[in-house]
């Protein structure tokens, strides 16, 4: 599996979508408060996230601030963009796989409104192929609705999972 690019939108610096292509060395430039910091700690709250769900990645839905590593961000809510009123956090990552090819995800984060305000729960998650959405899955509190999937969606979503715990 190999990242070619990662977009963060409505976390901490970056109001707008943010492109960062990713290539075997990537280095980072930029004045002062530019959001050098802000990228590498959206990648290692999104990296902790995945490689700490479990094997079923039922847990993949939360976006955890408790994790060792995730450079005191504080919660959900102070992640938020200082520039926009908005709630979710959006991240898009392009990728390619032997298997599907060139691919890339949409997911949207949203504050959790349950007992643990301060923590980010998935709100959609897309999986765009040549353009066309593959796969969709839309999450409530209660349980993951999937809108589309290929016809074995269990194991589609958990093979999904498995790879993207990989990176």
């Amino acid at each position: 599996l190999m990242n070619k690019k990662i977009a963060i939108k409505n976390f901490r610096v970056f109001k707008d979508y943010s492109d960062f292509e990713l290539k075997p060395i990537t280095i980072l430039t930029g004045t002062n408060s530019s959001g050098k910091s802000s990228f590498i700690k959206a990648l290692k709250l999104i990296q902790n996230n995945i490689s700490t769900s479990t094997p079923d990645a039922s847990n993949f839905n939360k976006l955890e601030f408790n994790i060792q590593d995730t450079y005191s961000l504080g919660g959900f809510s102070k992640i938020n963009s200082i520039y926009s009123d908005e709630k979710d956090i959006y991240f898009k990552i392009s990728y390619s796989n032997d298997l599907f090819g060139e691919l890339y995800s949409e997911i949207v984060y949203e504050p959790n409104n349950s007992y643990r305000k301060d923590e980010g729960v998935i709100k959609k998650h897309t999986i765009y192929k040549d353009g066309k959405i593959l796969i969709e899955i839309k999450y409530d509190e209660e349980e993951c609705l999937l809108k589309k999937s290929f016809d074995n969606k269990d194991i589609w979503v958990r093979v999904f999972f498995e790879l993207l715990k990989e990176t």
